[in-house]
């Protein structure tokens, strides 16, 4: 993005290539850039993905060294308008840029997943999904991952509302295997891996980047079917077996 001089910077960057603006430098010279930059070390780093988990900025500083041997920095920040790319002899200014840049996303309401910036927020986390069958004595993770709020339909959302809305999620898959299990139990249908357990306990635990972890839980108790229900269901299992017998003799 375009920048004015402000405070005491000593000097704006130059602009090497821009989808906003010309560029100071000739196309040779930019091109010469443009190779350091890619065998260049680089400082720092801040990345973002959109809701479709796709990258959608990134932010770099690096140092470089030209061709003829001349220590500088220059940072780039790819997005989806183009890649727009600055440098400089002085380490502040490039700095300076990229810090702005991260800063200047921040303000459009979209979210780093990961960023060196300081008092800029981030949204990346990780996340597991416990259950318990004992009361909460015991645990087993069932599944764990990480995701950013950049992927949230409304990356304004909070940590606390990305794991109720995930553990909702998960309550719903729980009921429906314990409603399962009870019936299986009540139906006296067991299998060869042996009966299916009841969860009691479920966890969701969101992990920021920068942040302490927020937990969300809930308790499950056991459906009760009533008879007419279990015989129901033994008959549609009884069904179903017999119907994937048939093909198979068919099929032979």
């Amino acid at each position: 993005m375009p920048h004015t001089a402000t405070g005491t910077r000593p000097a704006q960057p130059r602009v090497i290539s821009s989808p906003y603006q010309g560029a100071d430098v000739d196309p040779e010279t930019a091109e010469e850039i443009e190779r350091a930059v890619d065998r260049g070390l680089r400082l720092r780093h801040s990345a973002a993905a959109d809701s479709d988990g796709r990258q959608a900025f990134e932010l770099e500083l690096f140092a470089i060294t030209t061709d003829d041997g001349r220590e500088r920095f220059a940072a780039r920040h790819a997005r989806p308008e183009g890649v727009e790319l600055v440098d400089s002899d002085q380490e502040a200014v490039a700095e300076a840029w990229y810090e702005d840049e991260a800063r200047a996303i921040e303000e459009t309401g979209a979210v780093w997943d990961t960023t060196d910036v300081a008092g800029v927020r981030t949204g990346g986390y990780t996340y597991t999904v416990e259950t318990s069958s004992d009361g909460g004595a015991t645990w087993r993770t069932d599944s764990s991952g990480s995701s950013s709020l950049g992927r949230e339909d409304d990356p304004a959302v909070g940590f606390e509302t990305v794991a109720r809305e995930r553990g909702e999620r998960e309550a719903k898959d729980t009921e429906d295997d314990n409603l399962v299990t009870a019936l299986e139990k009540a139906a006296g249908i067991q299998w060869v891996g042996g009966p299916r357990v009841h969860v009691d306990m479920l966890r969701v635990t969101v992990t920021p980047a920068a942040g302490e972890p927020v937990t969300w839980e809930r308790e499950f108790a056991p459906p009760t079917p009533t008879g007419p229900e279990a015989a129901r269901y033994r008959a549609q299992i009884i069904a179903a077996q017999e119907e994937a017998l048939a093909v198979g003799f068919d099929a032979a």
